[in-house]
């Protein structure tokens, strides 16, 4: 069995980042359509390759990567926020093709890259956060414009390509209300010329409030994936809450994933390890990023670390369950279909690590590796004994 191919001085922000964990041997069941008893086998997944290197070319020496996935032809694009640069390599044989765009504030440039989405009629979408636009690139990765005019919430980000050259992904707007700020996150499609969503697929409420003449904003962190027929789906990554939406390109209701699920505590040392933030700051001399530990607050693994759909439209389900990553496989109707574990790269590296399901197929990397930066290929599913 075979998945297919597969910050004047200030902080300008700080984002955390949960390192991914997943307790071990729960057996998963159940889904919409699916007897929650329900046993289903579970296959091994194996990581084929690895992209990159320690020392050597420097299209394969990475510092911080943010974002991996693949383009319309397969091929790997690599996301590194340190290095503020995306690289191109093949699907195949790992071979660098190209560096698209550069660092700058000229056009076909980019100040703080975060995410990007990979065009269905080819190309690039890269949010800047620093920049406040969207850079686009159309096929063969030529420069094609900047979007603007996102007003005070930025572009959008979280990015996921969507169908009919769309992007998919999240933008927070904050309103007056009667009793103060309000806020709302929401999930949406975006054409490549227009700041304004086309289809906006779900809304969740942002807690805004008052802090030291400033405003504090917490938000949900909400996992997004897209299909190769353009299905959207969307998860809240909670401790508490096991549960997918699905929508067609539209925005029409599609199908519900949901699960029983009991909180499952993070061990000791996932604590003690804490989480991976990110601060930007700003001098005279340029920008100067860090990823720096920080104190982990919470003491729960979320139900659901991310979410991904292969070129069968089978959606992926990383699961908090298990330190070493594991993952629930649905089909379209949401009845379960397997279960999925990469026990081999240890469990440390395996609780941190994050994986990107697509149609090219499954990539995976550590964010803060203990030796250097590199991209999992992962490919083979055998069958467990």
């Amino acid at each position: 069995m075979r998945l297919n191919s597969t910050s004047a001085l200030a902080v300008i922000t700080s984002l955390a980042l949960c390192m991914l964990s997943c307790g071990e041997g729960e057996q998963p069941a159940g889904s919409a359509g699916t007897d929650q008893h329900a046993t289903v086998d579970t296959v091994r997944l194996s990581v084929r390759d690895t992209l990159g290197v320690e020392f050597g070319d420097s299209n394969y020496v990475f510092a911080s990567l943010m974002q991996v996935g693949h383009d319309v032809d397969g091929n790997i694009l690599v996301l590194d926020l340190v290095k503020n640069s995306i690289e191109l390599f093949s699907g195949i044989d790992l071979s660098h093709i190209a560096s698209i765009g550069r660092s700058g504030p000229g056009p076909g440039e980019y100040e703080l890259p975060l995410s990007f989405a990979a065009l269905s009629q080819g190309g690039l979408a890269i949010s800047d956060m620093m920049a406040r636009n969207v850079v686009v690139y159309g096929p063969g990765y030529s420069y094609i414009d900047e979007m603007e005019g996102f007003g005070q919430s930025g572009p959008p980000s979280s990015l996921v390509g969507g169908a009919d050259n769309t992007m998919i992904g999240n933008s927070m707007r904050i309103t007056p209300g009667e009793g103060g700020m309000e806020g709302t996150l929401l999930i949406g499609a975006w054409n490549t010329s227009d700041p304004e969503p086309e289809t906006i697929y779900r809304e969740f409420p942002v807690d805004v409030s008052s802090e030291g003449g400033g405003i504090r904003v917490i938000a949900p962190n909400i996992l997004i994936a897209v299909g190769p027929d353009g299905s959207v789906f969307i998860a809240e990554s909670s401790d508490s809450v096991y549960l997918i939406e699905g929508f067609t390109r539209e925005g029409e209701s599609l199908v519900t994933i949901s699960r029983e699920w009991e909180r499952v505590p993070k061990s000791e040392e996932e604590i003690e390890e804490g989480v991976l933030g990110l601060s930007v700051m700003m001098d005279g001399g340029g920008t100067t990023i860090d990823r720096p530990r920080i104190e982990d607050e919470d003491p729960y693994r979320p139900a659901i670390y991310s979410i991904g759909v292969d070129a069968d439209q089978h959606i992926w389900v990383r699961v908090g369950s298990s330190e070493v990553p594991t993952f629930h496989v649905y089909n379209r109707e949401g009845n379960l279909l397997f279960v999925a574990v990469l026990d081999e790269l240890g469990r440390a590296a395996g609780r941190r690590a994050r994986f990107v399901v697509d149609s090219g197929g499954m990539l995976g990397f550590d964010p803060d590796p203990e030796d250097y930066p590199k991209v999992y290929i992962v490919e083979e599913l055998l069958l467990e004994d």
